[in-house]
């Protein structure tokens, strides 16, 4: 390889690092065919093209497509000639995945909420449990209320919009 010259196996490496990330998130296949949609630089890949380069069965590229479309994170359109999927990544797909983790936290707060409620009937968690419980809902609640704060920076920052505090 040549000084300057990109490393021909790095989008697979990146593919694969990216999916050990976002594991925890979604299924890996999904995971990988974000990861192929990101790290290739065609606007679109089409479920051939994923099959071909993820090394998966048409039906885990279909099922994952079927996930992503759910998450808001990707499109998919057909091709008239081939009629085959044809997946790309949203607009602006990054903030959207964030907003869509909302949800977990609102649940989760829920969760914590109704635990530490006395007036739910039951005992509520003291000492030890209670303590982790009460941090584990504060920090909940923090991010909760900050979150949209910060992703109406990004878009600003994004925008060209953005000054720093201060400047």
């Amino acid at each position: 390889m040549r000084r300057g010259e990109a490393d021909p196996a790095w989008p697979q490496e990146f593919i694969e690092q990216l999916a050990e990330r976002f594991g925890s998130r979604m299924p890996k296949a999904a995971a990988r065919m974000l990861g192929a949609l990101v790290a290739t630089g065609e606007p679109d890949l089409s479920s051939r093209q994923l099959v071909e380069l993820l090394g998966l069965s048409p039906a885990a590229v279909s099922n994952s497509g079927r996930l992503l479309l759910q998450m808001d994170l990707v499109d998919r359109t057909v091709s008239p000639e081939t009629r085959r999927d044809h997946y790309r990544l949203r607009e602006n797909v990054w903030p959207r995945m964030f907003r869509g983790s909302f949800a977990i936290v609102e649940d989760t707060l829920a969760l914590l909420d109704e635990t530490l409620d006395e007036t739910r009937g039951g005992t509520r968690p003291e000492g030890p449990a209670g303590q982790k419980i009460r941090e584990m809902r504060d920090f909940y609640r923090f991010v909760y209320r900050e979150l949209p704060e910060v992703l109406e920076r990004y878009e600003k920052w994004r925008a060209g919009q953005y000054r720093e505090p201060g400047a």
